[in-house]
């Protein structure tokens, strides 16, 4: 799991011998950072996240299906009404933040149990 500039390292490291990779609000993602990805990877963006270029998302997904060699394997949600850093250090007193955030725990939890063998 990484976050912000760490959420661009996991993408780059999404292959064997992990099993699934998640990053959240990645910052400075290019094109070349979905090369290779061979497991799956989950991506988690903040909707109002000022950090990243408003494009990450469509960014993404293109880059999944052009760069990555099973696009199937990548999946990306989007936060409502969060901004960057939302998974990492949440406002607790933002009711929206501290849902969200649970959100985001939760679904990466479920997540890397799906595709590990971990017992969630």
């Amino acid at each position: 799991v990484g976050y912000c500039f760490g959420g661009k390292h996991v993408m780059r490291l999404a292959q064997a011998p992990l099993t699934a990779a998640v990053a959240f609000h990645p910052s400075f993602v290019e094109a070349t950072d979905m090369d290779g990805v061979s497991i799956p990877l989950y991506a988690g963006l903040a909707a109002c996240d000022d950090m990243v270029p408003a494009s990450l998302a469509t960014d993404l997904r293109g880059w999944a299906t052009s760069r990555m060699a099973n696009e199937s394997l990548f999946t990306l949600e989007i936060y409502p009404n969060v901004g960057h850093g939302f998974a990492a250090r949440p406002d607790t007193k933002d009711e929206i933040v501290k849902e969200q955030y649970i959100k985001a725990f939760k679904r990466t939890v479920t997540y890397l149990a799906k595709h590990t063998n971990a017992v969630s």
